[in-house]
């Protein structure tokens, strides 16, 4: 008696459809290591092996029938090490998200706060170490890096408001600074950020105190014999401060994804604008001799706007000697912000022989990255 493996098509899309790197080749089927209903099938079908012969042993002895147990567990999926792994989309999704930013709490260690107005880069914590605006995590979304290479304010600036939260497809975290295919910025982690492809078509309102509105629509479509998903987003909110952060967000996504059994591409573009007033950090001499409340500002023409672009382009060509295992992996970007310029990236991988079974912790031959 043994597990048995579930066949990928039961997964909502064909096997050479499902996201890279998380995939596991199982008696030539493939069984999504990243997804915690699937580890609760194989878990269950251990239990029962190990329990089957229980009350068979107690009929032959006279002794009393036990009840099968069923053991249930969660965890991330088969890093090399205990630093590094995978959060699925339910467990991002199933918790409040302050920021777009906070889909990252997800990583242990990882704290994500904000100061000057919610409208600039986050502020990032990992093990206790303050990693300014993204100076130290290398960040990615949909193969596409985030940190800006120049940015006057810190090097490796990472702004995360662009991010739609709902099309966040699962999230891969590496932590420590012994990963050097992932770049400069990864001194003390990294994390990648994978987008979903299908969507029901969905329209959300919401409404609450000190001025927080967001409205949001989402949907996917088959198209030329691909899949065209595309989401917006209008956010507003004031927050408790006596001058009103009056954050004003907008976001607009349109990505294409077409595959055939040997072929993933896809093509995805992405804006963003904000504008907000930034009620910054008051001495607390000030508050305490009544100068200022404890949310009030001494600075009330502080605030910042910002503009982002994208136009992203992955390719992945797979091999047939492991099922479901890509032999290269082509990404290619080019991100527009206002301020900051403009930036480009270009990332080939070939693996050769060696097909990639888990995401970066199997080298392959001819890796790389060019930053301009």
């Amino acid at each position: 008696m043994g597990a048995t493996a579930i066949p990928a098509s039961e997964g909502g899309h064909p096997p050479y459809c499902s996201l890279i790197g998380r995939d596991v080749a199982v008696t030539g089927r493939v069984l999504r290591m990243g997804t915690d209903d699937n580890r609760r099938i194989l878990l269950r079908a251990s239990a029962v092996v190990v329990l089957a012969s229980a009350p068979a042993a107690a009929h032959d002895t006279g002794g009393l029938d036990l009840d099968t147990i069923t053991i249930v567990a969660t965890g991330v999926s088969a890093m090399n090490a205990a630093s590094a792994g995978d959060v699925n989309q339910a467990r991002i999704l199933g918790q409040p998200l302050l920021r777009p930013a906070a889909v990252l709490e997800s990583i242990p260690g990882l704290i994500v706060t904000q100061h000057s107005g919610e409208g600039k880069a986050n502020q990032y914590f990992m093990r206790a170490f303050n990693l300014d605006h993204g100076t130290d995590l290398a960040l990615e979304v949909d193969d596409m890096p985030v940190n800006l290479p120049t940015h006057a304010h810190g090097q490796g600036y990472s702004d995360l408001n662009f991010l739609i939260p709902e099309l966040t497809a699962d999230l891969h975290y590496k932590k420590g600074p012994y990963y050097a295919d992932e770049g400069d910025f990864a001194t003390a982690g990294t994390a990648r950020i994978a987008l979903v492809d299908t969507l029901p078509a969905s329209l959300s309102l919401g409404a609450g105190e000190e001025g927080y509105r967001r409205a949001l629509a989402l949907g996917s479509t088959e198209l030329a014999g691909g899949t065209l998903l595309m989401g917006g987003e209008l956010y507003r909110n004031n927050g408790p401060f006596e001058v009103p952060d009056d954050y004003r967000r907008l976001n607009g996504v349109a990505r294409y994804r077409r595959c055939d059994r040997d072929n993933y591409f896809t093509l995805t573009a992405m804006t963003y604008s904000g504008r907000w007033n930034a009620t910054d950090q008051v001495p607390a001499s000030a508050v305490e001799e009544g100068v200022v409340d404890r949310f009030g500002s001494l600075n009330p023409t502080d605030g910042g706007n910002t503009e982002r672009s994208s136009l992203s382009f992955s390719h992945v060509a797979r091999t047939d000697s492991v099922p479901n295992s890509p032999t290269s992996v082509i990404d290619a970007s080019l991100t527009a912000r206002t301020p900051g310029g403009w930036y480009a990236s270009v990332r080939a991988r070939h693996f050769g022989e060696s097909p990639l079974v888990e995401d970066a912790n199997r080298p392959g031959k001819g890796s790389g990255r060019v930053l301009s």
